[in-house]
Formats: structure tokens, C-alpha cells, sequence
């Protein structure tokens, strides 16, 4: 059944975005802001692709959706929240009771308050997996013998990194994972911070393998020397850019993960909010460029946490201390672990005095 035929029947107008190809992340922010104006305005949210070739059909390949295909059909009027506008209110555009006419979105909408309060759960659901992409995941993932119980973080390294991303085309030196990782093995990897691994992506892999940061720890896994990188399910889908199926694919591993060292651009903000965000993990990010443009509120979810290379293990317990949301991400261990013998010991004299009472003789 078409969207037009759908649009028939049940008698409610488009609203309409033209397809605009670019990276994966973009197109995830475009039709999560598309999905929530539609809602909040009772409307049909659909897509015009202009060309049918390979680079349209990367989501509609991999992701559940759905997401629906509109052609030829007549708009009314278009709305446009303003140019380079990252937050997009839904609220702002508000469809008369009488107004049956099909409304063109115009813009990206980078922000996670576009879509988060009102339709997060639509908006993940829509970008699940595939079940036959999944279950390779799950599967291969599962065969590299990560230690039972201990948490996974992922490290997203993107070092081409393009202007289109909303970002200015920097990227964060490799102190600034090498303080993350030592941050998360303290708040996430015990007592003595060994239990806790760490997965990473990167686009730039011979750079990542010659840190001496990845390259000397032993709690430190590369994606691409997992089963996942090499299996066939990703030679399935033909395109003229092979980046296409290993974008996928490291959105797919790092969402997987229990917590998140994000990279900049927009696929490791979408790997970060499906994955640990979602899942009550830790996210921390570095984007000086947002932070020096006041965009960053926008952009980032409060509990997510901005670090950079100087970051230190105070400046994240104050950082704590002001900011109540961040209280479930940064644990001291060995507080944590005090409290926990505390609690046993009471348990302990708990039980030790029941067993007293009923072993004591009933007096008549």
C-alpha cells in the first residue's frame, strides 16, 4: 500500500520532507524530527526520494521503520523552523482543525528534544535492526568471549570528520579518549577498575592502532578484528559507497554497548542515545565547537557529560555534586562497596537475631 493510497483512507494530510542522502546520522536526525512534528500535528510523516538508487535505500535496507515513500502529491505550504535551527520545536507548528493541506519540513532538527519526551520509544523502535542484522550482532558479539558481568563501553573514533555533521570539522586528539577510558574504568571497572572492556570503531583505524593508549591495554578491543567486521550479511547490500554497510554496522556494535566514549558526528550521537543513553548508561563526549557556539544544550542530553583531555577525577565529583541528573553515572566504587558491606553486616544480625528468637524456649 502506498502513502498515498494510506493518505486516501484514512483522510489525514502528509507531512512531507525531501530526502536528503548525506551521512546516516543526519538522515536519522531528519526523520526523527519529520516522525514528531507529524505526530504532535496528526498528520502522515513520509519521504520524497528523488532518486531511487543505493544511497536511498540504505534505512529502509537495515532499520525496521517504518518509513513511508510519498510522491506526486500536491503541498499546501511549507514550514521552515529556520535556517541551521538544531531544535526544532514541534510545538511551533501547529495544523489548524480545518487545514487538510500536505505541509513540506524543511531542515535537519539536530536535537534530541525534538523527538525524546514525546516519541523516543517511536523513534527507537523505527531505528531497530532488522532481525537477520540483530541476530548476526547479538551472535558474533556474543562469541568474543568477553568476560561474563562486566560492563562494555564503547569508543566511537571518527577522524574524517565533515562540516555537514553540525560540527566544525575538528576532532578531539587522542588524550581526550585515552582521560574517557581511564574515567570509566574508575566509575564502571571496580575496585581496581580491571573489570570493564572497551569496544572501539574507528574510522581511521591504522591511526587508532598506533596509540599507544589502545594499542598497550589489555582491556581494549577493536571492531574490526571481531567476526562482526568480515561476515557476508554485510556483502548483501549493493551501493557505489561501501561506507554505507560499516556505518551500520558500528551503529549496530556501539549501541550494543552498556556504555559510551562518543566521538564527534552525528552517527555517534544516534550510537550513543540507542544504545547506553537509552539503557541508563554513561555517555561522555567531547565537542568544543558546540560548547564555544552555545549549541550544546541543544545537542546533548543533560546527563550525557562533556570531558575533554584535562578533565580529572574532582572536576567530575563536583561536576556531580551541581548536577543531581548525573548522580547514576559517576559511582565511587569504594563507597559503593563499603555501603554494600554495611548493608550484608546488618543482614547478617538480622538473621543471627531471628534464629535467636526462635531457638529461645517458650516460657507459659
Amino acid at each position: 500500500m502506498s502513502s498515498r493510497l494510506k493518505h486516501t483512507l484514512d483522510n489525514r494530510p502528509l507531512l512531507k520532507m525531501h530526502y536528503r542522502g548525506g551521512n546516516l546520522g543526519d538522515q536519522l536526525f531528519a526523520w526523527a524530527t519529520l516522525e514528531a512534528v507529524a505526530d504532535r500535528n496528526d498528520m502522515i510523516p513520509c519521504v520524497i526520494y528523488s532518486f531511487h538508487d543505493d544511497d536511498d535505500q540504505v534505512m529502509r535496507t537495515y532499520f525496521r521503520g517504518p518509513f513511508e515513500e510519498c510522491e506526486n502529491a500536491e503541498v499546501g505550504y511549507g514550514w521552515d523552523p529556520g535556517q541551521g535551527v538544531e531544535f526544532v520545536d514541534p510545538e511551533a507548528f501547529v495544523r489548524g482543525p480545518q487545514d487538510t493541506s500536505n505541509v513540506e519540513l524543511y531542515g535537519t532538527g539536530r536535537s534530541y528534544r525534538n523527538f525524546e519526551d514525546s516519541g523516543g520509544d517511536r523513534v527507537a523502535a523505527a531505528f531497530t535492526l532488522k532481525d537477520m542484522y540483530t541476530d548476526i550482532v547479538e551472535k558474533t558479539l556474543s562469541e568474543a568471549h568477553f568476560p561474563t558481568g562486566i560492563p562494555i563501553v564503547g569508543v566511537h573514533i571518527r577522524r574524517n570528520v565533515e562540516d555537514s555533521n553540525g560540527g566544525d570539522g575538528e576532532h578531539p586528539g587522542v588524550g581526550y579518549y585515552d582521560n574517557a577510558m581511564r574515567l570509566m574504568r574508575r566509575a564502571h571497572g571496580g575496585p581496581d577498575g580491571s573489570a570493564i572492556r572497551f569496544l572501539i570503531a574507528a574510522d581511521d583505524l591504522a591511526w587508532a592502532r598506533e596509540q599507544p593508549a589502545f594499542s598497550t591495554a589489555t582491556d581494549v578491543y577493536f571492531v574490526e578484528d571481531l567476526a562482526i567486521a568480515t561476515h557476508t550479511i554485510w556483502d548483501g547490500f549493493e551501493s557505489d559507497d561501501p561506507s554505507h554497510a560499516s556505518m551500520v554496522r558500528n551503529l549496530a556494535v556501539l549501541s550494543w554497548c552498556d556504555h559510551m566514549i562518543s566521538g564527534p558526528g552525528a552517527l555517534s550521537w544516534w550510537a550513543s542515545w540507542l544504545g547506553a543513553h537509552r539503557r541508563g548508561g554513561s555517555v561522555v563526549y567531547n565537542d568544543e565547537g558546540r560548547r564555544s557556539r552555545g549549541e550544546e544544550a541543544a545537542y546533548y542530553p543533560p546527563a550525557w557529560v562533556h570531558i575533554s583531555e584535562d578533565t580529572d577525577e574532582a572536576e567530575l565529583i563536583s561536576l556531580n555534586a551541581a548536577r543531581p541528573e548525573y548522580d547514576a553515572i559517576w559511582i565511587d566504587f569504594d563507597e559503593m562497596k563499603n555501603k554494600a558491606i554495611l548493608r550484608m553486616a546488618h543482614e547478617v544480625a538480622d538473621e543471627e537475631e531471628h534464629m535467636d528468637d526462635a531457638k529461645a524456649p517458650e516460657t507459659s
